[in-house]
């Protein structure tokens, strides 16, 4: 009997322990999971993510053709976060009353996207407000470029022409006036 209840007593321990390696081990796995899934949604949201000097690519474009819409110079526009685009970014702030970091976060691009008379106003980000418009621009004969999202000159200069054929301020930059008319209007470009 004392070995019957030796052998069980020791079996017991050993699944214990090896119990608590594998709820260890479910634990750790769980939160490297959540942390990896945590890591993806803020890359690939780049409404979460933060640009800042030093930073390139098309979200650099974008922030430069929407700060240069909202009126502020950014330099040339060229996807580099540079000092030219980062001091168009702090007096952006400062006009806005937002803290001066020089740092496109998510309030920062709220404000803008919110403020940039190339984007209408809309509350979308760039890259789909962009895109959106050069479809419309697209479907009224207008526009003959890449839908790429990106507010450049090929885009600038169908806005132009749109807001000309349709009776509009020819500045380029897609106001909500713009928008309406294209969404709305019979007439084409072409």
């Amino acid at each position: 009997m004392k070995l019957l209840s030796f052998f069980f007593h020791r079996l017991f321990h050993k699944l214990t322990h090896h119990f608590r390696q594998l709820h260890f081990f479910i634990l750790v796995s769980l939160r490297v999971i959540i942390l990896a899934i945590v890591m993806v949604l803020i890359i690939a949201n780049p409404a979460m993510a933060l640009l800042r000097r030093g930073d390139r690519g098309p979200a650099v474009t974008s922030l430069q053709l929407n700060l240069q819409n909202a009126g502020y110079s950014p330099g040339v526009v060229d996807g580099l976060f540079g000092q030219q685009t980062e001091t168009a970014v702090l007096n952006f702030q400062r006009d806005r009353g937002l803290i001066q970091d020089g740092v496109v976060g998510s309030t920062t691009e709220s404000a803008l996207i919110g403020k940039s008379k190339g984007m209408g106003g809309s509350g979308q980000d760039p890259y789909t407000a962009t895109t959106e418009l050069q479809q419309l621009l697209t479907k009224r004969g207008c526009y003959s470029g890449s839908i790429d999202g990106i507010y450049g000159p090929q885009t600038t200069a169908a806005v132009r022409r749109a807001q000309g054929v349709y009776g509009l301020v020819v500045d380029g930059m897609a106001g909500s006036a713009t928008y309406r008319a294209l969404r709305t209007g019979q007439c084409n470009c072409s």
